[in-house]
């Protein structure tokens, strides 16, 4: 499976990507979304084998 999953979220006309760090997936922006996307448009990543992306395999 090659799927990763990202969210869009807010209405900024400038847009952050957030990125996790390692062994985690983008819930650990929640403590800190509704405050950024009053201000900007967000797009949250799970980066491949993490959180709601598969895996790429080898």
């Amino acid at each position: 499976m090659n799927d990763i999953w990202w969210q869009t979220t807010g209405e900024g006309n400038c847009h952050l990507v957030l990125l996790h760090g390692w062994g985690l997936n983008a819930q650990v922006w929640d403590c800190i979304t509704p405050e950024l996307s009053a201000h900007f448009t967000l797009h949250l990543v799970d980066l491949p084998g993490y959180g709601r992306s598969g895996e790429w395999g080898p």
